[in-house]
């Protein structure tokens, strides 16, 4: 297990040779707030939609199918008073699918900005 510090936030990194897949998994913690509980929701949904690469959830299946059948999820459970919204992607291992699997991996969301246009239609979308 390694620690590493990046900026506020710290990086826990446990390496294990003895699986054949990864999960790379960001987890926030906030506190729980009136004002911020539907953008709070908001975030799970849109992490899942798509993103600058890959604008559908079409897109972004069928890049994960390229990737031996990776796949992603996200969620947000509450803790206290604390809401925590979590995103996982889980690959197979570079030992078996070759070099570059890590950054593949790691492309999948390079989140662009969301249009006013996208906000809405998520925040209408969880309203309902």
């Amino acid at each position: 297990m390694n620690l590493k510090k990046c900026g506020n936030n710290t990086l826990l990194f446990v390496k294990d040779d003895k699986f054949k897949n990864f999960k790379i998994s960001i987890a926030f913690k906030t506190p729980l707030d009136k004002k911020v509980a539907t953008l709070n929701a908001l975030l799970v949904k849109v992490l899942l939609d798509g993103c600058e690469k890959h604008q559908t959830k079409k897109e972004i299946s069928m890049y994960l199918k390229k990737l031996y059948g990776s796949a992603m999820s996200a969620n947000s459970i509450k803790k206290g008073f604390a809401f925590c919204p979590q995103f996982e992607i889980d690959a197979i291992s570079e030992k078996f699918s070759g070099e570059g699997m890590l950054q593949k991996v790691v492309d999948i969301k390079s989140l662009g900005e969301l249009t006013e246009e996208e906000f809405e239609a998520h925040k209408d979308a969880i309203a309902d």
